[in-house]
């Protein structure tokens, strides 16, 4: 990915918390924390990469399970391909209403 895809990535989302993540090999990657949402009674997180991951699309968003409280809240990844629809096309709804009625997972970046 180019530097300058990147820079406007980062200009886009400055206003937006940066969140670490570690996957199970202990590497730490940082994600935007672009919303949180209450779906069928339970909170999502959804993230974009702040930094470019090998084999990620930047503009693939993820979407985690928030487990837990403020304090001790953990994400849990969303392993249901349906759900993981549901959650994108109501995420899209208020961000491009254009892809509202989206039917594929193929814009989902896998849950680490």
């Amino acid at each position: 990915m180019s530097n300058e895809k990147l820079d406007l990535i980062e200009e886009e989302f400055e206003d937006f918390e940066i969140v670490d993540l570690t996957d199970e090999d202990g590497n730490v990657m940082q994600f935007y924390l672009v919303d949180i949402r209450e779906f069928k009674g339970k909170n999502y997180a959804f993230l974009l990469p702040a930094e470019e991951i090998e084999g990620d699309d930047m503009d693939a968003v993820s979407i985690f399970e928030l487990s837990g409280d403020d304090e001790s809240g953990i994400l849990l990844p969303v392993e249901d391909e349906k759900l993981l629809d549901e959650l994108y096309v109501d995420f899209m709804a208020d961000y491009d209403p254009e892809t509202a009625g989206y039917e594929s997972n193929d814009a989902l970046a896998p849950n680490s």
